[in-house]
């Protein structure tokens, strides 16, 4: 039985968890919010299909008109597609993803002024904190980033760590990482791709890992999930 909540969800100082949990599917997805003073990051805006849902979320936990930036992992529908309506609600704001990204976000018919992160020295400035953007390309998008709170050393991860599960906990339980393999195995595209990204996030200081899809991996068994990750037969390996 998948776990159930109806509000928001407080991950660290100014992180949140913002997603929905009333459809019964195994693949789901997570948004977060990242508040600052007075601005606030939304990390991947979802679907159409949920965005009164996440309106509602979002609304409990935070003024939605403070929503300065859209951080776009990737430019796929479930992360996407509700951005339209967000400007409809709050007005055009600013859409960071990286160039390759925002080339295909664009054709949503955004009206937010398209932010390249690899153009801007991968970076953000807020209020209180700095967020730094980790290219991880082909993982499995060829503009996949991260996003990194310097200050809770929280690490959105967009799809990747992600996992599919009926099953679905938000915290990662016993049985995640195989819920994790499920989906990392046709998603990412190969071994070698993989283990090249993942040198950028070994040694980086990490109290826990976001993924857009699947449950949140707390800081105790974030080293297990990279080395788990390490080892995944994916994408081309499959089909050997």
């Amino acid at each position: 039985m998948a776990e159930k909540y109806d509000s928001a969800v407080k991950l660290a100082d100014g992180n949140y968890w913002v997603g929905y949990t009333e459809a019964e599917s195994a693949f789901r997805t997570n948004a977060y919010i990242i508040e600052s003073g007075d601005e606030v990051a939304l990390i991947d805006a979802g679907s159409i299909v949920y965005f009164d849902s996440m309106f509602k979320q979002i609304s409990k936990v935070v003024d939605v008109k403070k929503i300065k930036y859209f951080i776009q992992h990737h430019q796929d529908p479930d992360l996407c597609s509700s951005l339209p309506e967000w400007e409809k609600k709050i007005g055009p704001q600013k859409i960071l993803a990286h160039t390759k990204s925002n080339i295909l976000i664009y054709h949503y018919g955004v009206k937010s002024e398209l932010v390249n992160v690899d153009l801007e020295g991968w970076e953000l400035e807020m209020p209180d904190r700095k967020i730094k953007f980790i290219f991880m390309p082909y993982m499995h998008s060829p503009g996949e980033i991260m996003t990194y709170d310097t200050k809770t050393k929280v690490l959105f991860s967009g799809d990747i760590f992600g996992g599919l599960s009926f099953d679905w906990a938000l915290y990662a339980n016993e049985d995640y990482f195989e819920a994790m393999d499920a989906f990392m195995e046709h998603y990412m595209p190969s071994k070698e791709i993989v283990n090249a990204n993942l040198k950028k996030i070994e040694n980086l200081e990490i109290s826990m890992i976001c993924p857009q899809h699947g449950s949140i991996i707390p800081g105790d068994r974030v080293k297990e999930a990279i080395e788990n990750m390490k080892n995944l037969d994916c994408g081309s390996y499959l089909y050997e």
